[in-house]
């Protein structure tokens, strides 16, 4: 008796085992399909030409200045709160805005295809430089 009674806690203990271990695989996947959604080409384009852009420019050069004469802790704070508001309006006004212009649209000259929006945020761009150098 006491040799299918060991039998059977075998088998309990094997069959929590592999409870256990098909739990673990399908967290494993759950991680790895979350890491490729949020890790994508896209995040690191984001990423890149936010640093990039941000680095050395007005509101860095205050904040190290305000860094230097108040609390560092809440300057990160505020800091990093406001550039995520700011973004995130960016993003979601993005958003808005690709839901009402294809970004596809365009004209198509020497087998090239250029979008309407890209001359039109380059134009943008532009004359906003020119205002800039004005001022100055």
């Amino acid at each position: 008796m006491s040799s299918e009674k060991e039998i059977k806690e075998k088998l309990e203990i094997k069959h929590e085992v592999e409870e256990t271990m098909n739990s673990k695989t399908a967290f494993s996947d759950k991680v790895h399909k979350m890491t490729n959604n949020y890790l994508s080409i896209v995040f690191i384009e984001a990423f890149a030409m936010t640093f990039f852009a941000e680095w050395g420019d007005r509101s860095q050069i205050s904040t190290i200045v305000l860094a230097s004469r108040e609390n560092i802790v809440g300057v990160s704070l505020g800091a990093i709160a406001g550039q995520c508001i700011c973004n995130a309006i960016a993003v979601i006004g993005g958003g808005f805005v690709g839901q009402m212009i294809s970004t596809r649209t365009g004209i198509k000259d020497n087998n090239r295809y250029k979008s309407r929006l890209t001359l039109i945020g380059g134009t943008m761009f532009l004359f906003f430089a020119v205002s800039s150098l004005l001022k100055f």
